[in-house]
């Protein structure tokens, strides 16, 4: 078997997300070195103007269907790029992981040096949303 031609890349459904920047920002500083946005039909593409060269916007025609989750073209995506790469990181444009066991290090360093042994990584997904307080009458 070959080496695969690159260490991390990480894979995102995306539709009319507006921090897509600050998302391929994030992952390039935790050690990307390829990202894959699949993008389902946005109705404004220029978020992706001006994107570094190791990030690739596809285009499926018409969207990615009704079912969001799986569809034989994300499977197709997904095959190809499992054979390109180590480790593949599969998230939304608005999941940013980092390391919380050691928060000066990177994705790409924890997956060197502490999975280093390992085929699957499994992270814990943490969800924060703001409420607004309540006064008392």
């Amino acid at each position: 078997m070959t080496e695969p031609q690159f260490f991390l890349t990480v894979l995102a459904r995306s539709k009319d997300e507006p921090f897509v920047r600050e998302w391929v920002n994030h992952y390039t500083e935790e050690g990307a070195d390829r990202i894959v946005i699949i993008d389902d039909a946005s109705e404004d593409t220029a978020v992706y103007r001006g994107m570094p060269k190791h990030v690739s916007v596809l285009y499926p025609l018409g969207g990615l269907g009704p079912n969001k989750f799986y569809s034989e073209e994300i499977d197709r995506i997904y095959q190809d790029l499992r054979q390109q790469t180590k480790w593949l990181l599969f998230c939304d444009v608005d999941e940013f992981i980092t390391s919380r066991l050691r928060p000066d290090k990177t994705i790409r360093w924890e997956l060197t040096n502490t999975f280093h042994n390992v085929h699957c990584v499994k992270v814990p997904w943490i969800m924060m949303s703001c409420g607004r307080s309540r006064r008392k009458s």
